[in-house]
């Protein structure tokens, strides 16, 4: 039998006749509820921020949080000291990737006990009291986002009921 005349085969089957009204009862649709869509919270265009410079083991960089008006985190930029390296790129998508989760919905405590400690060279000693040895730079960000959340219960507060130019920390 050539593979044609079996996926041919296997087509047939899976739409025999004897299993084309089972979708239709109410039991098989009660029994898988329909997923519901996720829904993008974008950023207002004029929005809070807060920029931390960091240095792990030498090699410095700069971690950006957007913050909506209600003071939860919606995007992060990570630029490193070495525009054009291949780490810096890395970073950048990653830092994309994480603002979409967060802009998601995905909570920033879901993200921090994902990240922190996680282990890519440089690894070393941060030059932050509160964080000391970092494993990696994804990990020295996310502890420091945690650190930033514990301290106000949210990422960042904004401090004037939504004006973006002031922002309480």
């Amino acid at each position: 039998m050539s593979a044609a005349q079996a996926l041919s085969l296997t087509s047939e089957r899976a739409i025999a006749p004897e299993d084309a009204g089972v979708a239709d009862t109410p039991t098989a649709s009660a029994q898988k509820p329909e997923p519901s869509r996720a829904v993008r919270r974008r950023l207002p265009a004029e929005r809070c921020a807060l920029t931390h410079h960091f240095s792990i083991a030498g090699q410095e960089g700069y971690v950006t949080v957007g913050v909506y008006e209600d003071g939860l985190p919606g995007d992060i930029f990570i630029t490193m000291a070495k525009q054009g390296s291949t780490i810096s790129g890395l970073m950048d998508s990653f830092a994309t990737a994480v603002s979409l989760l967060l802009q998601y919905g995905v909570p920033l405590e879901v993200l921090c006990g994902k990240f922190t400690y996680t282990r890519i060279e440089p690894s070393g000693w941060s030059g932050n009291s509160k964080i000391g040895y970092a494993k990696s730079r994804v990990d020295y960000i996310f502890r420091w986002l945690e650190l930033k959340h514990r301290r106000t219960g949210r990422a960042v507060q904004g401090g004037s009921g939504g004006d973006p130019r002031i922002c309480a920390f």
